[in-house]
């Protein structure tokens, strides 16, 4: 019988009283342990990767940064990181290797060639925002003479 092999019962009384037993159970434990009802709280996201650049803008840190890498207008809501070098291609996530895109135009890039996408002006532009700016954990003329240093190798 099937419910010999299931739950060792004999019978479908048997099964039924099984049944019975279990409900009983289940119901006492809600009656006695009512569910938690407080809120949950936000878990902090960091949008795939946790960068001093991102995180600095993201927190209005960098308030003289309003473009992107790309020439593209930068908010809090569609900033994004984006890798000079494709990590599909052997680019790291140090800071030498990121810049800030909107998201719509670090999607069109995806793992395509910088060198389709760049702009030297835009660029120079995107650069030239960080020029005197030390905040902790970044220097802003250290990080443009590491990208200008990245996209030369590139290039």
């Amino acid at each position: 019988c099937i419910f010999e092999y299931r739950l060792g019962c004999k019978s479908r009384q048997t099964y039924a009283r099984y049944r019975q037993v279990v409900q009983r159970y289940f119901n006492y434990i809600r009656e006695e342990t009512p569910m938690r009802t407080e809120p949950i709280k936000p878990q902090p996201t960091f949008g795939g990767y946790n960068s001093v650049l991102k995180t600095l803008y993201k927190k209005g840190k960098l308030p003289q940064v309003k473009k992107g890498f790309y020439g593209d207008r930068l908010t809090k809501d569609n900033c994004s990181l984006e890798h000079l070098l494709c990590r599909e291609q052997g680019g790291t996530t140090d800071l030498s290797n990121l810049v800030l895109a909107s998201k719509r135009k670090n999607n069109a890039r995806s793992n395509k060639p910088l060198r389709d996408f760049i702009n030297l002006k835009v660029m120079a532009d995107y650069l030239a925002q960080f020029k005197g700016i030390r905040r902790k954990g970044f220097n802003g003329d250290k990080y443009i003479k590491s990208i200008l240093q990245t996209v030369s190798d590139l290039l």
